[in-house]
């Protein structure tokens, strides 16, 4: 055995020791579970979930009100905050009965929902002494560890919903994220629960590098360009080409109901994303080679936190 390679394996059991990997796919594994939210999180999401449905339901007079999780959290694509921060997002789909009385108040009164939005954010003010906000398309209430979207619809004639507009000058839009909650499980669940861990994993890219896309566009665009999940590190190598390829586009959600997301990227952003590539290209081959520390490091600058040997 060589010095070097001595000094190699003994640098490798070290922290092994120390609890560190020693691998990329074991530096890989560490860091997707390392995302995730907590039993803790989930548990408070769902009980305020709840509490706040039966406080407007209960305030707007309207009793058949029905409610469903919906976005990155029951998708689960969101991501755990790092530092300690334990902020979660979440969304959540108020759908009113389809009633002709409801429909004349809310929805054929030609103010594009602001009449609900109002009703609804005088209806959760003030609860748990908490200060709601009119955000359109929906009204927010935020506690020190959750923000919570709470955006009101009605079922709509086509598929999907329809909502808000995302502004006070626009008109009801239509959405389905229920449908493309469903595409998403079905596509994961293909991928053997690859495709979800790969969502997780470009998220964290986002949050490292000032966010160059939407939450959302990193959904729809690796619902569009990956389908094979040979290996996760590959995939994300071909989201970031196809993500250079789509820079100027615009892509449909999952379900291809509503607005399509735009790609815009400038300069700095495409130069973030042509680098993600290049290093996880060089780690995959470092890897190959041996050299799994050079190829965590690569990895660690292009996740950032919490990525094993990120500080």
């Amino acid at each position: 055995m060589t010095e070097f390679e001595r000094n190699k394996l003994i640098a490798a059991i070290l922290a092994e020791r120390a609890g560190k990997p020693t691998t990329l796919d074991a530096a890989v594994e560490k860091f997707l579970s390392d995302l995730l939210l907590t039993d803790t999180q989930r548990t408070r999401v769902a009980s305020r979930q709840d509490a706040v449905r039966e406080t407007i339901k209960s305030r707007l007079g309207i009793p058949n009100v029905k409610t469903y999780l919906v976005g990155s959290y029951p998708r689960e694509t969101q991501i755990r905050e790092v530092d300690g921060r334990s902020l979660i997002d979440v969304d959540c789909l108020f759908i009113l009965p389809g009633d002709t009385d409801l429909l004349q108040k809310y929805y054929w009164n030609g103010d594009g929902g602001r009449r609900l939005l109002e009703e609804m954010h005088s209806a959760i003010d003030g609860y748990q002494g908490l200060k709601a906000k009119v955000d359109w398309p929906c009204v927010t209430l935020a506690w020190a560890d959750m923000k919570m979207e709470l955006t009101p619809a009605f079922k709509a004639e086509d598929p999907g919903y329809v909502i808000p507009g995302a502004s006070i000058w626009e008109k009801w839009q239509t959405t389905d994220p229920l449908k493309d909650e469903d595409l998403i499980t079905k596509r994961n669940q293909a991928a053997n629960g690859d495709f979800k861990k790969l969502i997780r994993m470009l998220k964290c890219w986002n949050r490292t590098h000032g966010r160059p896309i939407s939450s959302f566009a990193i959904e729809a665009v690796a619902y569009q360009t990956t389908s094979h999940f040979e290996n996760l590190l590959f995939e994300a190598s071909w989201f970031f080409k196809q993500l250079l390829a789509l820079n100027g586009t615009s892509v449909p959600a999952p379900s291809k109901v509503g607005k399509y997301v735009k790609i815009q990227l400038d300069h700095w952003e495409t130069h973030f994303v042509s680098s993600a590539k290049t290093h996880i290209d060089k780690a995959i081959d470092y890897a190959a080679f041996g050299r799994h520390e050079e190829a965590i490091a690569l990895l660690g600058s292009v996740f950032g936190k919490p990525f094993p040997g990120v500080k």
